[in-house]
């Protein structure tokens, strides 16, 4: 304890209640540690005064997992995989639905088990599955819950086993420690004696070796034996291959042990990815609103969690352009999300005051990305910005996760961050027993001054678990688009298809892309509707020939002249601009048209086709 490391601090703090707990900041990059030193500087009054402190909570991350969890349950409660195979033989997996690697585990090996039986039903009476290896529990004789080598075959300190334990964790670890667990019974000498750990990253294509041990002898009854591993420095996997080499018998007999297992810190990955582009490069999309207001997206190739990430607010945003460009100091929410600091990058910036600490309410601002992966969320940073005003950093926040963007899950907050220099980046921990999920919401409350005005967000950062693309292996139709949704996905056909995602047919698209602008169709008083004539059009096209009639109850601009906006100009399949004819307007205000009216209005518009359809959307 003679060297410390800064991580945190606070002054001014002369405002508090009866058991009033306060959070606080710490620098979430440096560490791990297991000493803590709380310096307490000045109490709470002008005049010297006993100090007094009620309680010291440390919100933090236990890096280091046991990996299967300790808990994962005994080889009897593994499922045989037929469908999967490694060097001929079925596998074992396992689904773990809590803790820092939740998912599922999967045991390979390359050599046959003692008493193996087939690749579906119970274990035998007397089987040694691999997936006892890892089962965490000690083993020996009929419990099933320990590992042999197959009946024929052998090996001992002067013949090689060669034999394979695989085991394929949900989530990347960093190793650090590894360890090895003889038989419960008198065969100890058969617990393996030379044994190298690797790991791999691709699903066993390469191998990156992180520890070994050999003339390993003399173990006693469910000895447990630690080695180290060089995960930390090598890298993460999601592969790991104990492959044993010798064991501690003289004559050659049947390898066995209790099993095998690891600690290790699950590897944390930042999204959005770093090249995912600032924020002015994402696209503006009116045609998926959050809340009324335009969300933006951008489609990114990358390696981790490839796909499109959608960043929507419930508000408008500073210097707004419009969906259709932007403007040069422009502040759009997708500028809080584009791993840019504010130099590089205008971030987001509100289009109104916000509250202050002094407000009486919060502010109700949301800030919201949508991510084409699912994740447990770790920790999370928001960054101040870069050029002055750090007092419209948010001193307030709640965050949220959810699956399907309408029912959200609290995973973080924080409250009286009110000190921020320029470009900080502060880091707060979340909750990583919930999720996983695919949209987070933040929810910006208030700014880090008394009095309200803008607030500012130069970026967020997700520092993530159990990043997964569940689309990877989806039964999609090929004209449908999958989804991530937390621990699943869905499945929704493409824009002119229709069906249940799994099966989609094309649909008609009525009318036919070149029936016509409105200037084509043709007035006729002969047919009217509602005192006023319709519009018709031929077509000889392949889908639905024949006559296409449009009919309107209410009158139009221009009716009869050759600029006319007749009900035809809302069914030829042509966007609308001034004077071109190919769109519909009423000639002159609407009777209770308005949003504050209290009645509706009732204008018509009628289209007679030559064909009957069935109506999708």
């Amino acid at each position: 304890m003679t060297t410390w490391t800064l991580l945190g601090s606070y002054s001014g703090e002369t405002s508090w209640g009866s058991v009033e707990t306060k959070t606080f900041s710490a620098n979430a990059t440096a560490g791990p540690y297991s000493f803590f030193k709380l310096v307490g500087k000045r109490v709470n009054h002008s005049t010297a005064a006993f100090m007094a402190i009620g309680e010291i909570l440390l919100i933090g991350v236990y890096q280091e997992v046991q990996v299967p969890p300790s808990d994962i349950g005994s080889a009897l409660s593994w499922s045989k995989d037929g469908s999967v195979t490694y060097g001929g033989f079925h596998t074992f997996t396992k689904d773990y639905a809590s803790g820092a690697c939740p998912g599922t585990y999967r045991v390979r090996t390359n050599t046959s088990w003692y008493d193996m039986t087939g690749a579906s039903g119970a274990l035998g009476g007397n089987e040694w599955p691999p997936s006892g290896a890892f089962d965490n529990q000690p083993g020996a004789g009929s419990t099933r819950t320990a590992w042999a080598i197959g009946n024929s075959l052998s090996c001992g300190l002067n013949k090689d086993c060669n034999a394979e334990l695989i085991l394929e964790t949900p989530c990347s670890i960093e190793a650090t420690t590894w360890w090895v667990q003889a038989e419960d019974a008198h065969a100890t000498a058969s617990t393996p004696s030379a044994i190298t750990l690797s790991g791999s990253a691709d699903e066993g294509a390469t191998w990156t070796e992180l520890g070994s041990f050999s003339g390993e002898t003399g173990f006693t009854q469910a000895e447990v034996r630690n080695y180290t591993a060089n995960g930390g420095s090598a890298g993460a996997f999601n592969w790991f291959k104990f492959f044993i080499k010798r064991t501690g018998q003289s004559t050659p007999t049947h390898a066995t042990m209790s099993g095998v297992g690891l600690y290790g810190n699950p590897a944390l990955q930042i999204l959005p990815p770093s090249d995912i582009g600032a924020g002015a490069s994402w696209t503006k999309d009116p045609s998926f609103l959050y809340s009324g207001v335009y969300t933006l997206y951008k489609d990114h190739a990358g390696p981790v969690c490839p796909g499109r990430f959608r960043a929507m607010t419930n508000q408008g945003h500073w210097n707004d352009a419009g969906w259709f460009s932007f403007a040069s100091n422009e502040f759009p929410v997708s500028g809080a999300f584009d791993r840019l600091a504010s130099t590089a990058s205008p971030g987001w910036n509100s289009a109104t005051n916000l509250a202050g600490t002094s407000n009486a309410n919060d502010a109700t601002v949301e800030l919201i990305l949508k991510l084409p992966c699912s994740l447990v969320l770790e920790s999370f940073t928001v960054q101040s910005r870069t050029d002055g005003f750090t007092h419209q950093a948010p001193s307030k926040a709640s965050v949220y996760g959810s699956t399907d963007g309408a029912s959200w899950t609290f995973v973080s907050s924080y409250v009286n961050e009110t000190s921020w220099t320029a470009g900080e980046k502060k880091r707060f921990s979340a909750d990583n027993q919930v999720g996983p999920f695919n949209y987070f919401k933040f929810g910006l409350q208030r700014i880090s001054q008394a009095a309200d005005e803008l607030m500012h967000v130069g970026d967020i950062e997700l520092y993530a678990w159990n990043v997964t693309d569940l689309c990877g292996s989806h039964n999609c139709d090929a004209n449908a688009a999958c989804e991530n949704a937390g621990s699943s996905f869905s499945c929704e056909c493409n824009y002119g298809f229709f069906g249940n995602g799994v099966s989609c047919n094309a649909s008609v698209l009525i009318p036919p892309a070149d029936i016509g602008g409105g200037s084509l169709w043709v007035d006729d008083s002969s047919e009217t509707y509602n005192s006023l004539p319709t519009q018709y059009r031929q077509y000889a096209g392949s889908v639905c020939p024949g006559t296409y009639r449009a009919k309107a109850n209410t009158d139009w601009i221009f009716r009869g002249a050759s600029n006319e906006w007749g009900p035809a100009g809302a069914f030829d399949r042509q966007t609308a601009s001034h004077g071109d004819q190919t769109g519909y307007s009423t000639n002159g205000n609407v009777v209770n048209s308005g949003t504050g009216d209290a009645n509706d209005a009732n204008v018509e518009l009628i289209l007679e086709l030559p064909c009957r359809i069935i109506l999708n959307a």
